[in-house]
């Protein structure tokens, strides 16, 4: 898991990626609708990845 969190807050410090130019701070590329979407469907998919872990931990 360290290392996944030093890839998450190389991502965040990095000016340029699209973290840093898309979702921070920004209104410009997102308006409130589609943000509202993403948010969606992000919540969806972290949803789905927690019931492949819960049905992979019963599995084994």
């Amino acid at each position: 898991m360290n290392n996944l969190t030093q890839i998450i807050q190389q991502y965040k410090a990095d000016t340029e990626s699209v973290y840093n130019t898309w979702f921070v701070d920004n209104d410009e590329y997102l308006g409130d609708e589609e943000r509202n979407k993403f948010k969606k469907n992000i919540l969806k998919r972290q949803k789905e990845i927690q019931e492949e872990k819960l049905a992979e931990n019963l599995l084994n």
